[in-house]
């Protein structure tokens, strides 16, 4: 098949190495079937990774159950810290089987940013 992988780099000198890494590595976020035009769902995506020998971005927890308030989803990120200590930037939420939101105008995902770690990105940008 034909698919298309979206990741992200992380390690030193990169965006201040907020994972704590010795060397750069790369985090695989999103699969995409582009012969069948979807995104893979959680387990598809999951087998597809260790299939490929690429590392997947850390996952928080795969069977969070989406019934907080906005305030209860940014008090559990602000809460969120990589291993190195270091605040996380935040959640993104997905269903486990991809599926469409009339909402959002596309595919069901979300980013709950945390505003502690935004915050001190700004303060470093002036």
């Amino acid at each position: 098949g034909s698919y298309a992988v979206q990741a992200e780099t992380a390690g030193p000198g990169i965006q201040d190495n907020h994972y704590g890494l010795k060397e750069p590595s790369l985090f695989c976020f999103n699969v995409f079937d582009i012969n069948r035009g979807r995104h893979l769902d959680y387990a598809d995506y999951v087998a597809f990774c260790q299939d490929h020998g690429i590392p997947m971005a850390p996952v928080v927890n795969p069977c969070f159950i989406l019934d907080h308030t906005v305030a209860q989803l940014l008090e559990l990120v602000e809460a969120q810290r990589y291993p190195n200590g270091y605040q996380a930037e935040g959640w993104v939420i997905r269903p486990l089987v991809e599926q469409y939101s009339r909402a959002l105008g596309g595919r069901a995902s979300f980013k709950v940013l945390s505003n502690e770690y935004d915050l001190k990105k700004k303060k470093k940008k002036h």
